[in-house]
């Protein structure tokens, strides 16, 4: 057989093969097509507000003006804002601040002694279908023995959905305030003062300090404030001041544990840290009754130990250039044809 001929008969039975192994492939349907689409889940969005009869008003929290004994009607919007039906649980709780100094409200489970339990809700479950809104009426009855000043509460709004067999319960909800008529007396403390003092390595640093206090709503009223804190050695030496810090809104026994940072104080031994804090209004309230500001004060001790090193050094230095310049004046002053020498010459005895 020539080459040629070999050469065509092993041509054609590559192009047989490769169409053998391409119709192969053909025949294989591709997994990407036949896999079944990863099921998308719609996250569940709902919402809550302030209402009437028919429907959300433009109160972004409820506010009252209460007396003891009395009892006042309202009502709450609860808006399915997906594209299913949802079940969706109601309840009211306490409110307190919690310590970062967010509005929080107790856990279904927690039990409210608060104004939480003055609010009774026509009805806790409601289905709201999609895309709509449900309104739901509820009462406050304020209790005869009711304590004079602020109270807070929240109306929850909450979904529970299965997780691998575990229930998730997420909330959302609007807040209930309740001024009961009486007399108020707001009130803030300042206490647990505590001072620190980050010198670092480098003794020509400035470093600074650190002031820590709890910041204490005394009185019956919910309130904020603005703090500032200064420290200073001896005859106000180094005095240094932090930035000013707005504090969110405390309600009545509640206390914020605060740090702030005093940058470039000097450790200059005994020191000063002085806290002031100034009431501010919270939103919606009108009192002239609120306190001047209130301070508070503490002693510290804030040295550099690399200080007394670089004195001894400034000492010695000093030293050695005063000995220096002294034997250096005296060297020229005995020196040949000086004054100095000439007068030695001159008293020197002739034998």
């Amino acid at each position: 057989m020539c080459l040629t001929t070999r050469i065509a008969s092993l041509t054609t039975r590559l192009i047989v093969a490769m169409t053998i192994v391409m119709g192969g492939l053909a025949a294989v349907p591709s997994l990407a097509a036949a896999a079944d689409p990863e099921p998308t889940t719609e996250p569940t969005t709902w919402g809550i507000a302030p209402a009437t009869k028919s429907g959300p008003d433009t109160r972004d929290r409820f506010e009252y003006i209460v007396e003891p004994g009395e009892r006042y009607d309202d009502h709450i919007a609860i808006r399915n804002l997906g594209n299913t039906t949802l079940t969706v649980d109601l309840y009211a709780a306490d409110a307190t601040t919690a310590t970062d100094g967010a509005f929080s409200v107790l856990s279904r489970d927690e039990e409210s002694t608060g104004s939480g339990s003055w609010i009774n809700l026509r009805r806790e479950r409601v289905r709201v279908p999609a895309r709509q809104t449900r309104v739901v009426a509820f009462s406050m009855r304020v209790p005869a023995n009711a304590e004079p000043g602020d109270h807070a509460a929240g109306i929850l709004a909450s979904v529970t959905t299965e997780s691998d067999s575990v229930g998730i319960e997420r909330r959302v909800g609007t807040r209930v305030y309740a001024r009961v008529a009486g007399n108020v007396s707001p009130g803030l403390e300042i206490s647990r003062i505590e001072a620190g003092h980050d010198v670092g390595w480098n003794p020509l640093s400035l470093g600074g300090a650190t002031a820590r206090f709890s910041l204490t709503n005394t009185g019956n009223l919910r309130i904020s404030a603005e703090v500032v804190s200064e420290s200073a050695g001896l005859l106000g030496l180094g005095h240094t001041l932090s930035a000013p810090n707005r504090l969110p809104e405390l309600l009545p026994g509640a206390s914020l544990e605060i740090t702030q940072e005093l940058p470039g104080a000097l450790p200059l031994g005994p020191m000063r840290l002085t806290v002031v804090g100034t009431p501010v209004e919270s939103a919606g309230q009108a009192s002239t009754e609120w306190p001047i500001e209130v301070t508070a004060d503490a002693s510290y001790w804030a040295w550099h130990p690399g200080w007394l090193t670089l004195l001894v050094l400034i000492v010695v230095a000093v030293a050695v250039t005063v000995h220096w310049i002294r034997r250096n004046r005296q060297g020229r002053d005995t020196a040949p044809g000086t004054p100095a020498a000439r007068t030695a010459q001159v008293l020197e005895p002739r034998l």
